[in-house]
């Protein structure tokens, strides 16, 4: 295994922890890539509003450019993103249980109401029995009563 010195850090690292470069003799950079990710962090958290202006109207040129370059390459990832986005959303549309079951607004407004109280992330967790067996029942009353199945 090939090994070379980090000018940044100065460490022994393995060959693959560098980005290859045709600049150097070696064919890999001077710099680990933990110290590029670290300088390229550094450096964007630092710049200027009028520096990040010039970072977003060189990479607006550099697509254009791309686009007008590879034209059907481009059109067809583009589409292919497109189209993936699309199918997860259509997928989670149709994986919402409470409208695929009938579940009408009150009764959608109580359960959001009470998932809300559940949420840890706010501090407060539904440790109320009571009301959580009196949701879900309703809700199971709810469903059986417009003739889903659950």
């Amino acid at each position: 295994m090939r090994q070379k010195i980090c000018t940044k850090c100065k460490k022994l690292k393995d060959i693959d922890d560098f980005n290859k470069s045709k600049q150097e003799k070696d064919g890999y950079k001077y710099k680990c890539k933990d110290c590029l990710n670290r300088y390229g962090r550094e450096r964007r958290k630092n710049a200027t509003p009028e520096q990040k202006e010039k970072w977003k109207i060189k990479q607006r040129k550099y697509i254009k450019k791309y686009k007008e370059k590879n034209r059907e390459s481009y059109n067809k990832t583009v589409k292919k993103a497109f189209n993936k986005w699309h199918s997860k959303k259509e997928n989670r549309m149709q994986h919402n249980s409470r409208r695929t079951r009938g579940i009408d607004y009150k009764m959608e407004r109580q359960l959001i109401a009470f998932e809300n109280d559940a949420k840890p992330n706010r501090g407060v967790y539904a440790t109320d029995e009571k009301k959580t067996k009196r949701v879900l029942k309703m809700i199971n009353e709810h469903i059986k009563r417009k003739g889903y199945d659950i």
